[in-house]
């Protein structure tokens, strides 16, 4: 398989990601970060995970499973970890704030 025409479709919800922590750390607009980064990336990276399937290498079901299926699920991995990251730290940080006294 032709990993190097899905691995930017696999590593877009990172760059999707970082559309919510790169604007306020670098001090951009976040409207710009998408339109100059995110836009574009998205656009390049299905034109490359469309490519072997435009050269019948693959078929459809093959490309919608790698092309978008796959994002999907590393992007809701993404997002539940974090969520999950985030609920972690603040039950540890209530137990800290308020210790149990026995």
């Amino acid at each position: 398989m032709n990993r190097r025409y899905f691995t930017p479709i696999w590593l877009f919800p990172f760059v999707l990601y970082s559309g919510v922590l790169v604007p306020p750390i670098f001090g951009i607009p976040g409207s710009q970060y998408f339109l100059f980064i995110i836009g574009p990336y998205f656009f390049v990276s299905t034109f490359m995970a469309a490519v072997p399937y435009r050269r019948r290498e693959i078929g459809l079901g093959t490309s919608v499973v790698i092309s978008l299926l796959a994002p999907f699920a590393i992007w809701v991995a993404l997002v539940f970890s974090m969520i999950g990251l985030l609920y972690l730290l603040s039950a540890l940080a209530n137990l800290f704030a308020h210790p149990v006294h026995s």
